[in-house]
């Protein structure tokens, strides 16, 4: 009987290859230290963590201090004693905020008064109450100067604010503080990473006088007589800045081009907008929004022009934008602004020259007064339960 030979287990070997940390190749170190295959490569990863040693960080873009909605965030925080106001704003939100900022500023093109006819109104103020009004869209409207003056402190309900038990010293505004180290600190509450991810699309630049300014710095000469007469106009600080603009055109050869900023933007066109962006935080603003619409619509069919709404009405808008509730009661009052609009545009483009849509009669007075008899009744059957529709258009049509 024959023994069966024991069979010998086979050792796998080990692969002890590196991979080069330079050309990514196989190689079989001479020491365990090694990183890479060849002395080229070697060279190489040394000049590549030399680079990476000295490169240093990249730095964020400087402040552009005199850029006008950089002046806006500083007179609010100013305003508030605090850069709170701004805790939590997004990215998105500070977008929407520039946006409301030039709306302003277009507003303002025409305007004859030396702070505008349009300000950023506060729903919830930012003095008078027990808390803090945020600068966040939520809680600001673009509104008439004149009744934001007359709101003063007051609060119909909602927007934001900063908590008096979240209040945090941290953020305060000292009296020895500058506007750079006011910003600095406000975009230190905001965040940096929000605060660029802002300024990459924003792109905000110098101010047009400022821009004007830095050029002429860079060819007027001290110590150049014939410039004497430029650094005077330069030094005046009541110089307009379409004087420096012709300066630096005389002082260059160069003729400046430069878009116009005057737009005139009605009242009403402001409200609508505004009444618009607010109802995404306010879903009940819709109608509001849809009677707005209507006036508008009609006005610029029959009359060619903005409608031209009265002081007492904007009032009516302004306290609903700055949180009065919309209920059956403003409803009401709503319905009878449309009407009695309604009636205005038509009697006045009766009287005028026709040169375009002829007056029709589904828009007579005699309609007008039967559609005033409609909502009294969808008022009484949608009392009773049943769903009625308030619109103006529909009611009309069954009026016909």
């Amino acid at each position: 009987m024959t023994k069966a030979t024991p069979q010998t287990k086979t050792k796998t070997k080990t692969d002890t290859r590196k991979t080069c940390t330079t050309c990514r190749k196989k190689f079989q170190p001479a020491h365990r230290a090694t990183k890479t295959c060849s002395e080229e490569c070697k060279k190489g990863r040394r000049n590549k963590d030399s680079k990476n040693a000295t490169r240093s960080k990249r730095q964020p873009k400087p402040l552009q201090m005199s850029n006008a909605f950089i002046q806006l965030l500083l007179r609010h925080a100013k305003q508030a004693g605090t850069v709170q106001i701004v805790q939590g704003i997004t990215t998105e939100e500070l977008l929407e905020l520039r946006t409301m900022h030039k709306l302003q500023l277009r507003a303002n093109s025409t305007s004859a008064s030396a702070f505008g006819d349009f300000q950023f109104s506060h729903i919830y103020p930012v003095k008078g109450q027990k808390h803090i009004g945020k600068f966040a869209p939520v809680n600001l409207v673009i509104a008439s100067a004149g009744l934001n003056r007359s709101f003063k402190n007051t609060h119909l309900g909602g927007g934001s604010y900063i908590h008096f038990t979240e209040k945090n010293s941290k953020w305060d505004i000292l009296a020895l503080m500058d506007d750079k180290a006011i910003m600095e600190l406000m975009i230190e509450c905001i965040t940096r990473p929000v605060w660029d991810a802002f300024a990459k699309v924003a792109k905000l630049l110098p101010s047009t006088r400022q821009a004007h300014l830095d050029t002429l710095g860079k060819h007027l000469d001290c110590s150049n007589p014939e410039h004497a007469e430029y650094l005077k106009v330069v030094n005046n600080p009541k110089t307009s800045t379409q004087d420096l603009k012709a300066l630096v055109e005389a002082m260059t050869g160069k003729e400046l081009f430069q878009v116009s900023t005057h737009c005139y933007v009605s009242k009403m066109v402001v409200l609508i907008i505004e009444t618009q962006r607010m109802s995404a935080y306010r879903p009940e603003l819709l109608p509001v929004l849809n009677v707005l619409e209507q006036v508008q619509q009609m006005s610029s069919h029959f009359a060619h022009d903005d409608f031209n709404i009265t002081e007492f009405d904007e009032g009516l808008f302004f306290d609903i934008l700055h949180g009065k509730p919309v209920t059956t009661t403003t409803m009401e009052v709503l319905n009878d602004f449309l009407v009695d609009s309604l009636t205005t545009i038509y009697d006045t483009s009766a009287t005028l020259p026709t040169f375009g849509p002829r007056p029709i009669d589904s828009y007579s007075s005699a309609r007008l007064a039967d559609y005033h008899a409609l909502f009294a009744v969808s008022r009484i059957t949608e009392e009773n339960g049943s769903a009625a529709s308030t619109d103006f258009w529909d009611e009309l049509q069954l009026a016909a």
